[in-house]
């Protein structure tokens, strides 16, 4: 579920643009609430505006290429490469340098690309929403986003709320170390020094945790309670992708989440009250004081 903040401006709405490059026609956003009225009229979105070809031959597992112009590619885009035969792959941008015109790619080419014939061109689609004006876009309410275009054969939706005070991701680097001290050394080139991507699965896999329990994890309040669980799990799914399943066992359980340290970790955890601010007013309410565990209780407790 995307979740933007509520009274705010410049809020990105992506479209689920399916790997491809940009369409040469135009695409068009409307916005319906969740009683399907039209909150925003057909309006048009905005296109990635890279679009270049290869300088040079990218060669398999390249992770720098060189195009002819990198105006308009940003880090984080989606970029597509396609060569003349139609073979082509999607890659997200890591780092720009419009002086050389080179590109550096988070991921490795599966295959080679030869040069001119080769194009790169952007896979971004999306819509910066004004939301504002709360009396327009009220808070909590479900809205449909609908991306259309000419060339695609069917709409593309997103679903989307907002959310006033909106709890992230908890989960830090520190969080990780405390569970696993030697976290640098297992680094390579591919991981954010952060090591983003085990943070943010172990946030996910434990708002789905909550969200099965009844709780609104984007309302959470405590949410730093969490964190220590979080970081155990992010520290698991780290060395499970560094070939240590038994270290990642030990520490999550296999699958990862089902046991080891965490599971009794979470087990306590779940036990603690946390304030949850349901009706969004920034007040504590009695009723909103409710622990991780949710609504189902075990036979016996």
């Amino acid at each position: 579920m995307l979740e933007l903040a509520y009274g705010r401006s410049s809020q990105r709405i992506p479209c689920p643009h399916l790997g491809e490059s940009v369409p040469s026609g135009a695409v068009s956003i409307t916005i319906l609430d969740d009683a399907g009225t039209e909150i925003l009229a057909s309006t048009t979105a905005t296109k990635g505006a890279l679009s270049s070809t290869l300088a040079s031959t990218a060669a398999s597992g390249a992770r720098i290429i060189t195009v002819a112009d990198a105006a308009g590619a940003s880090v984080g885009d989606t970029i597509v490469i396609a060569d003349a035969t139609g073979r082509s792959e999607v890659c997200t941008i890591e780092g720009v340098e419009t002086t050389t015109d080179t590109i550096r790619l988070r991921d490795r080419l599966s295959r080679a690309y030869a040069v001119t014939t080769s194009t790169v061109k952007s896979a971004m689609v999306y819509y910066d929403l004004n939301a504002s004006s709360t009396s327009t876009w009220p808070i909590d309410i479900y809205y449909q986003a609908l991306f259309t275009c000419s060339s695609w054969s069917s709409v593309r939706p997103v679903v989307f709320r907002l959310v006033d005070l909106q709890t992230l991701s908890p989960v830090t680097y520190e969080d990780v170390r405390r569970w696993l001290p030697h976290a640098s050394d297992l680094r390579d080139s591919f991981d954010a020094p952060g090591l983003d991507e085990a943070r943010q699965n172990a946030w996910s896999m434990i708002q789905t945790r909550l969200r099965a329990a009844g709780r609104d994890p984007a309302v959470l309040r405590d949410a730093a309670d969490v964190s220590p669980a979080g970081g155990l799990l992010a520290a698991a799914l780290f060395v499970l992708a560094h070939d240590r399943a038994d270290l990642a066992h030990e520490l999550a359980g296999d699958p990862v989440g089902s046991g080891g340290v965490f599971a009794g970790y979470w087990a306590e955890l779940s036990k603690v009250l946390a304030w949850y601010d349901e009706d969004q007013d920034r007040a504590r309410d009695d009723s909103e004081t409710r622990s991780l565990r949710g609504r189902l209780v075990g036979r016996g407790l």
